[in-house]
């Protein structure tokens, strides 16, 4: 993160570095507040974070199955839901969910995190329809495995 800010700032850019932990709206609220304080606006949202632990249905813990919902599907909620009323008030935005394969195909050991994802995709379409004539753009992209030093470990 400090690399980034780093290079935003070299280029003559402002650039602020929070650590939030998106399943707690309490703070994603402070903290989207100190930024439109700091910035004046918020122009796009990246919902990006995400958790994932492959295993079978009969086998996810219902601790397992509610951190994958509440970090994918409720952390982007909390997100959006504290980002939109300023978007709302300057009549510009543009939201990107981040998707995933397995919201769209049937991997084995993937029920909750795909559960995640479809309901993120389904929040994308349906949030795109209610701010569309507010020109604020929202979408949901669909990723597939990306080789990272997690996916490696997996």
């Amino acid at each position: 993160m400090e690399k980034t800010k780093n290079e935003i700032e070299d280029k003559g850019g402002r650039a602020v570095i929070y650590t939030t932990d998106i399943t707690n709206y309490a703070e994603v609220e402070k903290n989207v507040s100190d930024l439109v304080y700091q910035f004046g606006k918020i122009d796009i949202l990246i919902n990006n974070a995400a958790y994932h632990k492959s295993q079978p249905v009969v086998d996810t813990s219902i601790e397992d199955w509610k951190k994958q919902i509440e970090t994918n599907l409720n952390g982007s909620f909390y997100c959006t839901k504290a980002v939109l009323p300023y978007m709302l008030s300057k009549k510009y935005g543009k939201i990107l969910n981040i998707a995933s394969a397995a919201a769209k195909v049937f991997f084995p050991g993937f029920a909750a995190y795909g559960a995640s994802k479809a309901g993120l995709v389904n929040f994308t379409n349906i949030l795109s329809e209610e701010v569309k004539l507010q020109n604020i753009n929202v979408n949901s992209i669909y990723l597939g495995m990306t080789n990272t030093e997690y996916t490696a470990n997996g």
